[in-house]
């Protein structure tokens, strides 16, 4: 019944009003990036945004999530693009695209596991400074980065649990926009790991931007950063 009631639905709607399809407010454009596999993507992103002669290139794993949310918010700031390659090899849009950028700087987020020293020197081709952001875990990784590409401190920061991606991922282009990191913990954890403390601290951190509810980072966590920050300067976006 319910299937027959929807196309019903649909049936009467679409008599009415119009097809819900192809319908865009008056004003809004609307177009698609999008390429073979996500390496394609990714550097056609890159080439619709991006000048050649970027101050940095930042390059991580397409095969998981992790590094990439943690370089956005980075890259964004640095003025660059994230760029997605493989393991043990560079794919060939990717290539293309490095050609073109010929960035000043060429930043590797994530350790030999995941993006290998071949790889990394490689990479040398199209930038004589060529350097490598890492930690021996995702969490590791993401402060690394934090302190990497915010050394001159910052007010504010975002964490999310680095167990899933979608709120990390939300949380990144939020960041960028407003010159803030996103840093990963282990959302299931009961309080606040001494390591993501002293990052904070050394990046001179007020204000923190929770994302996601307490199933993903723990009301322990928030507590921490409310006796540490004030409860007026931790927030959750959830």
């Amino acid at each position: 019944c319910s299937s027959y009631g929807n196309r019903n639905f649909w049936a009467y709607y679409n008599n009415w009003f119009g097809s819900t399809i192809s319908q865009v407010p008056a004003g809004v454009t609307v177009s698609r990036i999008n390429g073979l596999n996500r390496f394609e993507v990714s550097a056609q992103i890159s080439k619709g945004y991006f000048a050649p002669g970027v101050a940095a290139a930042y390059v991580v794993s397409g095969l998981d999530f992790a590094d990439g949310v943690s370089a956005g918010a980075a890259a964004a700031h640095d003025g660059g693009p994230v760029l997605l390659i493989e393991q043990n090899s560079i794919p060939s849009a990717i290539a293309a695209e490095l050609t073109r950028l010929q960035p000043q700087r060429i930043v590797i987020v994530g350790g030999e596991g995941v993006i290998t020293p071949s790889v990394a020197a490689a990479l040398g081709r199209w930038s004589a400074d060529v350097q490598r952001v890492a930690g021996p875990d995702r969490y590791a990784t993401s402060r690394a980065v934090a302190e990497y590409a915010f050394a001159g401190g910052v007010t504010s920061t975002f964490l999310a649990t680095g167990r899933s991606f979608p709120d990390a991922l939300s949380a990144s282009a939020a960041a960028g926009v407003g010159g803030s990191p996103v840093i990963l913990v282990d959302g299931s954890q009961g309080d606040l790991d001494s390591a993501t403390q002293a990052t904070l601290d050394g990046l001179g951190v007020q204000q923190v931007h929770l994302a996601g509810g307490t199933g993903v980072v723990s009301s322990g966590i928030e507590s921490a950063l409310v006796t540490k920050l004030g409860a007026g300067n931790v927030d959750r976006l959830s």
